[in-house]
C-alpha cells in the first residue's frame, strides 16, 4: 500500500507516534511524506528506513496513493496538515486522522 504521511510540525515524540500510528505504518509498501526537517515528515521517513520501506518526497501523485494517514496536534487552524486531509478527502483517498493533544 503506498501511504501518504503527513502531519503537524509541532509533533516529537518518535516512541509515541509508533504508539499511536504503527498499526498503519506497517501496512505500507512505500511511505509518501513531505520532507521537513522536524516532526511528523521526519518521524516517517526514519520508520520506513528503520523497515526497509522505500520513501519518496513530494510532488503528490494522488491517483497513486492508497491511504492518507494524517497526525495533527489538535491545535493548528490552516494548516497544510487541514488542506491535505480536505484534499485527500476530495480525491477519494482513504483518510486516517490520528490527533495529539
Amino acid at each position: 500500500m503506498r501511504l501518504l504521511v503527513s502531519g503537524s510540525q509541532s509533533i516529537t515524540d518518535y516512541e509515541r507516534f509508533l504508539e499511536e500510528t504503527s498499526h498503519i505504518l506497517e501496512e505500507a509498501s512505500e511511505i509518501i511524506c513531505g520532507g521537513c526537517a522536524i516532526g511528523v515528515d521526519v518521524m516517517a521517513i526514519r520508520y520506513a528506513r528503520d523497515h526497509d520501506i522505500p520513501s519518496e518526497g513530494l510532488p503528490i501523485d494522488w491517483g497513486s496513493i492508497d491511504k492518507f494517514l494524517a497526525v495533527w496536534d489538535g491545535v493548528s487552524d490552516g494548516s497544510a496538515t487541514e488542506y491535505l486531509i480536505n484534499l485527500a478527502e476530495k480525491e477519494g483517498v482513504a483518510t486516517t486522522c490520528v490527533v495529539f493533544r
